[in-house]
Formats: C-alpha cells, structure tokens, sequence
C-alpha cells in the first residue's frame, strides 16, 4: 500500500531506522471489525507479508465504529481475494502477463458491481447506491478504463483525484 500511494520505501525505512522513537495507531476506526480480522489474518501468516524487511503489518484492534455500517442482505465475507485461471495455449499454461489481466479484472469488478446494486443490498437502511462503492487503482488511464467499463454497464461513476473511481 505504501508504494502505491505514492510512497519512497527507501526514504521509509531510513527513516524509520533513524528514528529515535515510532508512533502506532493501534486502531482502525474506519473498517469493519470483520474485515479487519480478515486482513490482520491474511497479513499476519507470511513471516514478511510485503517482502521487504522492516515494513511489516502491526496487529490492529478494530474500534467497530464502522459495524452499523455494514451492508445487509449481502452473502459475502468481509474480504474476498479473487483469482484467475492461468491461460492454456497449445496444452501449455503459462502465467497471464498484467497487461491481459487487467481486462478480465475490470470485467469481473463490473460485473460484481451490477449485481450488488442489483440483489438488494442495504446499507444504513437504504438500498445500496453506486456512491457507497469505490474503485481504487493504481493508473489514471485504469481509472478512466473502468469508468468507460462501469458507464457502459448503466453504472454512473465520476473519477476522483485523478485516480479513483466512485
């Protein structure tokens, strides 16, 4: 997440290691307390889950602000990690290239969109509404490519700090 907000990892961890002391925010205020566990637990298996040493994923208490918050009537867990089958040519399989990817990304992102502004999800007692969702990437030209995708699926969507897509 550092480097892709921008962040020098290098000028990071220098600092870090000259630092004389080091601040923590203990607690997430912002996420639901499930998908806090969730990422605690998907961070906290690999010995350096970001392969650099030095950054590392500190242990979060979730405050549950965000819990009465939560969509109702959705099926899914709090996190869900998607994967794709890797291509097959000529009997071969071979790992798909980032370029070829990211359309099958953009389509499946659409497409579970659509359906849950389609299968009545609710949040704070209101039908869920294309401003409750966000797409974060990592390009200006992805953010205008999954803008395009999304309008075209009937789905508004604006682009926002030159990045994002709501």
């Amino acid at each position: 997440i550092y480097g892709f907000r921008g962040a020098d990892l290098d000028a990071y961890l220098r600092a870090r290691t000259a630092a004389d002391r080091r601040h923590a925010l203990g607690t997430n205020w912002r996420s639901h307390s499930a998908l806090v566990r969730a990422v605690d637990a998907v961070f906290s298996a690999p010995a350096r889950p970001f392969v650099l040493d030095g950054v590392c994923h500190p242990r979060l208490a979730a405050a549950g602000e965000a819990d009465a918050r939560a969509l109702a009537g959705c099926a899914l867990p709090p996190l869900v990690w998607w994967t794709f089958e890797p291509e097959t040519a000529k009997g071969q399989t071979k790992p798909v290239a980032k370029g070829a990817i990211r359309p099958r990304i953009r389509e499946a992102v659409v497409h579970e969109v659509r359906r849950l502004l389609g299968a009545g999800v609710t949040v704070g007692g209101r039908a869920l509404r294309p401003s409750d969702l966000a797409v974060l990437v990592s390009r200006n030209a992805e953010a205008a490519e999954m803008q395009a995708a999304l309008r075209l699926a009937g789905v508004p969507s604006t682009v926002a700090r030159g990045g994002d897509v709501t």
